[in-house]
């Protein structure tokens, strides 16, 4: 088959994006009939066009002087989410974020800095047989990346921060509320992108679930995961759910915490002293009643590690510490609005609110300005990379001025 000319190149892109040719010049600040010309090959676009162009389709100017290879994360979740067809903005959040990172890949490689992606750890693991294994497999990967972190037991404060130190560029994005996240890898690097309709608690859940298809899915068994309600049974979306939970909230930690409340001690303890010759033994009893856990418990737990009550609950069960009647009893309390009579008594922690942007923002602008002193870039192009983390020309500019470059 004949290679396609820029041209067709060009007209593929915006039809597999389902974008007209008035959206598309619009987005371009040209004519529409400067962008028909363009893609019927009366005209070539100048290279600052092509490169706004490969912006605005969320790919490189290599890809549209080329052949389009690859995945396209604006295509992925058009498909995944035809509302997304009319919602520019959350198209453009996409773009961003896809433009994001390539500009971070594209000034490591400049840089010959490591890329943070090459350090993120491949667990692999046969693919689980029942639903209880893939909440064990996902139990276990997550205990170990929490180890590999070097995370502890204590709560995450911001999980975008840790998804973008492993090299996964995140970004929430307003998707339908059946699509609770997207995972893509694509040749620069892993995107995670999640639902900013849904509650920041859930948000973080979906960025530690995103990130478990991360580490256990994309990089072995295909490029692309959309996580969405009609496929919570299949078994890699079961042992994403027990990995974010298990992430989130550590076992060790919630056993810690419960402890701390003076509650989650058996009903009987019993003790032995011994001295080599001897042995002296002393029992403990601990009253039921007293080592109830309570709802005000429960969200007392939540709110420590940023998950929902919901996950809380599940999360104590998991590991022993609510019976299945204590679980069935707090989830129907939370179900009859239980929650309402506690939140004037606690508020919940700020971090509970990831980051509205893209987790590479502050790893770009470091890339840019170390670039910028090494001769690599212009001020001008530090500004054209600083528009993508919202950061204007009087910012740039001024943190310039205090760089000397080398040579």
């Amino acid at each position: 088959m004949a290679e396609e000319s820029l041209a067709q190149r060009l007209r593929s892109f915006r039809e597999r994006q389902g974008l007209s040719q008035e959206t598309l010049a619009k987005w371009l600040g040209v004519s529409r009939s400067a962008l028909a010309s363009y893609e019927s090959g009366m005209r070539n676009p100048g290279i600052s066009v092509l490169e706004n162009m490969a912006y605005r389709l969320g790919c490189g100017v290599e890809s549209l002087l080329t052949s389009p290879e690859g995945i396209d994360p604006t295509v992925v979740l058009l498909r995944a989410d035809p509302g997304l067809q009319e919602n520019e903005e959350a198209q453009e959040c996409v773009r961003k974020c896809v433009r994001i990172g390539q500009e971070v890949s594209w000034l490591e490689e400049r840089l010959a800095v490591p890329r943070a992606s090459e350090s993120m750890p491949s667990y692999r693991v046969q693919p689980p047989s029942s639903k209880m294994e893939s909440i064990r497999q996902g139990e276990r990967i997550a205990a170990q990346e929490r180890q590999r972190l070097g995370l502890g037991y204590t709560p995450i404060e911001n999980v975008v921060n840790v998804l973008s130190d492993s090299g996964v560029c995140a970004s929430l994005v307003p998707l339908s509320a059946e699509i609770s996240g997207v995972s893509i890898m694509q040749d620069n690097g892993f995107y995670v992108f999640v639902n900013s309709n849904h509650s920041p608690a859930r948000q973080r859940f979906s960025l530690a679930h995103e990130y478990a298809h991360v580490l256990l899915d994309l990089k072995h068994d295909s490029r692309v995961v959309i996580s969405q309600s009609s496929d919570a049974d299949a078994l890699r979306e079961v042992r994403a759910n027990a990995f974010a939970a298990a992430f989130l909230a550590p076992e060790e930690g919630c056993v810690r915490f419960i402890h701390a409340c003076g509650k989650g001690k058996p009903s009987r303890v019993e003790y032995a002293s011994f001295d080599e010759h001897s042995e002296v033994f002393a029992n403990e009893r601990n009253v039921a009643v007293e080592q109830s856990i309570q709802l005000y418990d429960i969200l007392l737990l939540a709110d420590h590690f940023g998950v929902s009550p919901e996950t809380a609950v599940y999360r104590l069960a998991n590991i022993r510490l609510l019976s299945e009647k204590g679980r069935d009893d707090v989830l129907s309390s939370l179900r009859n609005g239980g929650v309402k009579r506690f939140r004037g008594v606690f508020r919940s922690p700020s971090f509970c609110r990831e980051d509205q942007g893209s987790s590479f923002r502050d790893r770009l602008m470091g890339l840019a300005l170390e670039a910028y002193r090494r001769g690599l870039v212009t001020t001008g192009r530090v500004v054209e990379i600083a528009s993508l983390a919202d950061i204007g020309r009087e910012e740039v500019e001024e943190a310039v001025s205090s760089l000397e470059p080398i040579g």
